[in-house]
């Protein structure tokens, strides 16, 4: 490749704007049609009454509780600016965007962009992402957590004070959801940072079974507190959601973990999937639900399998796959299911805080695989941050054997005729080549 290819293939990768500010606009332009649908005709057929506290129309009904106060200080600041009701929201809508597109912004020329506008397009996640209330904060905070935690994963230099900052606000908000991105935050931190990426996955999750086997006799010790706490927060569920609606089932009674263990097999795909095909006749609203609830959790499964189906040729991202996020979705979806079990429109509200995990951090991860077995330059994405050389390249003596269980077509049209491109030879050798 001549030296006036590579600098124009390099200015054609960097030029992140170029191929998706159209998009990005696009996107924007959903969020405020969406929110405004919800202001003026969705929130007229479910409840919304948070939102009336938090922009200072209610008198507090939520409790003293210090996430909700630092919430309402932020969206009733932001009205006494803005002036109204809908401005706040749209507001909050358009925030949301340019969060989530900050985050993936560095990755856009290599995710697949089809899976992340499918994922940050479902509905649900547009309502809750675009309307005021807690999840526009948390589902912020997420993404950027998922964020650093694929710069440790590519290599990157990763400022710790974020880190620190973003995981207290996220403990203070959701605690409870916190916990499966503090797992991957340490997977990830123990891959990039140390030896552990040098085991295999088996070696790997036996020496960190065997590093919380050295915790067993405290674990032992407050066994019964952590049941007792179970219980007390499966007690408290109950109390928080039976009543609160129509669409509540208040014929559950699950106060035990005895209880929750029973009725697993269930409850746990409705809290993800959000209404049962029984409530269906009851609403015909919830069949539009129902039918996201099916198609999310799919992508879920898509996206997983496909993950850790890439993962395969590295040490590294095979760890943290199967010893970081695999537990995690599986945490995640257990620490979900008492508070999304009583009633569909919580389930599928509080899902919208996992949709970082569940979604944006494997299409992120996806990214990686394609750039360690393709012919990106070693140059920055999107002019942030300069990626290290791919480590432990695929052997390969074809290009389809090596890019076969984790290839998709670039819709930017970067490796079209007309662009320097890197061939791969017979024998696996790069040879450089130009097409005309």
């Amino acid at each position: 490749m001549t030296r006036a290819a590579s600098k124009a293939l390099t200015r054609r990768l960097c030029r992140v704007d170029r191929y998706f500010s159209s998009p990005l606009i696009a996107y924007l332009f959903v969020k405020v049609m969406v929110t405004l649908f919800v202001v003026y005709f969705y929130s007229k057929l479910t409840t919304f009454s948070d939102a009336s506290y938090y922009l200072g129309q209610q008198v507090n009904t939520l409790g003293e509780i210090a996430r909700n106060y630092y919430t309402f200080l932020v969206f009733s600041s932001l009205r006494s600016v803005l002036g109204s009701d809908v401005a706040v929201h749209l507001f909050a809508s358009l925030a949301s965007g340019a969060i989530i597109w900050g985050a993936v912004r560095p990755y856009y020329l290599l995710i697949p962009r089809h899976l992340f506008w499918t994922a940050v397009s479902l509905p649900h996640f547009l309502v809750w992402s675009g309307y005021t209330g807690k999840e526009v904060i948390t589902i912020a905070v997420f993404t950027w957590i998922v964020r650093l935690n694929a710069d440790l994963v590519f290599g990157l230099k990763v400022r710790y004070v974020w880190y620190v900052l973003l995981i207290s606000i996220a403990l203070a908000y959701r605690w409870h959801y916190s916990l499966p991105y503090l797992w991957v935050s340490v997977v990830a931190l123990l891959v990039a940072r140390t030896g552990f990426a040098r085991f295999k996955v088996g070696a790997a999750g036996a020496a960190l079974g065997l590093l919380l086997a050295s915790a067993v006799p405290a674990a032992l010790w407050s066994l019964p507190r952590i049941m007792a706490g179970i219980d007390g927060a499966a007690s408290t569920a109950r109390t928080y959601f039976v009543g609160a609606g129509r669409s509540t089932r208040d014929y559950l009674d699950l106060t035990s973990v005895a209880d929750l263990v029973a009725n697993i097999w269930w409850g746990l795909p409705a809290s993800i999937i959000g209404p049962l095909p029984g409530e269906l006749l009851e609403r015909p609203l919830f069949f539009v639900v129902f039918l996201e609830g099916l198609f999310s959790v799919s992508l879920l499964i898509y996206l997983m399998s496909r993950t850790l189906k890439c993962s395969a040729p590295w040490n590294d991202l095979s760890v943290f796959c199967w010893i970081g996020i695999l537990p995690a979705v599986i945490m995640a979806l257990l620490i979900h299911y008492p508070f999304g079990v009583y009633n569909p429109g919580s389930a599928i509200r509080y899902k919208q805080s996992l949709a970082p995990l569940f979604y944006v951090l494997p299409i992120l991860l996806l990214g990686l695989f394609r750039y360690r077995t393709s012919t990106v330059p070693r140059t920055s994405i999107g002019g942030e941050a300069s990626l290290p050389p791919p480590r432990h390249r695929v052997p390969a003596r074809t290009p389809q054997a090596r890019t076969r269980n984790c290839r998709w077509e670039s819709s930017s049209g970067l490796f079209r005729s007309g662009q320097a491109t890197r061939k791969i030879g017979r024998r696996g050798e790069d040879t450089e080549a130009e097409q005309s």
